[in-house]
């Protein structure tokens, strides 16, 4: 059964990060080589960018029958992780430079591609934190999913 889905997109706050490396990267780059160093490297880094953007630009969260699934654009990257029985949760904003899209830090995963608070899941099999802009209703749907939370609420 499906308690919540919900796909959440990139917003401006990653745009304005990657107008920031590219100018940065333009600006060192003709420094130290000249104009053409500095054009070739400015695509090369667009390229780059809109690659990353298509592939972790969206990604959709769903917690199914005591599971919760990421699953990036495309179904490039789809991710399971089984709730436990006493789910922990909390709600945290995170800083920018942890990242967008799919990042490991310190041994937990994190799922974000817009500036949305994070919701720490604490899964069997590691801890995940999520952004949504709907952050009560997907704890109520976990608290479902394990059974803690009537359907009607």
């Amino acid at each position: 059964m499906v308690y919540f889905e919900k796909t959440e997109s990139a917003d401006i706050t990653a745009g304005k990060y990657a107008a920031i490396i590219l100018s940065l990267t333009g600006a060192v780059m003709y420094w130290l080589g000249g104009q053409n160093v500095a054009l070739a490297s400015i695509l090369l880094l667009v390229v780059i960018l809109l690659l990353s953007y298509w592939a972790f630009g969206q990604y959709t969260i769903r917690v199914i029958d005591e599971c919760i699934e990421v699953e990036f654009r495309f179904s490039f990257f789809h991710f399971v992780y089984t709730l436990p029985g006493t789910p922990l949760m909390e709600e945290k904003k995170v800083p920018w430079w942890i990242g967008f899209g799919l990042k490991t830090h310190n041994g937990e995963e994190y799922y974000r591609v817009n500036d949305a608070p994070l919701i720490k899941i604490n899964c069997r099999e590691c801890t995940v934190w999520v952004g949504t802009n709907h952050s009560l209703r997907l704890k109520n749907a976990i608290l479902q999913a394990v059974g803690y939370a009537s359907k009607d609420r």
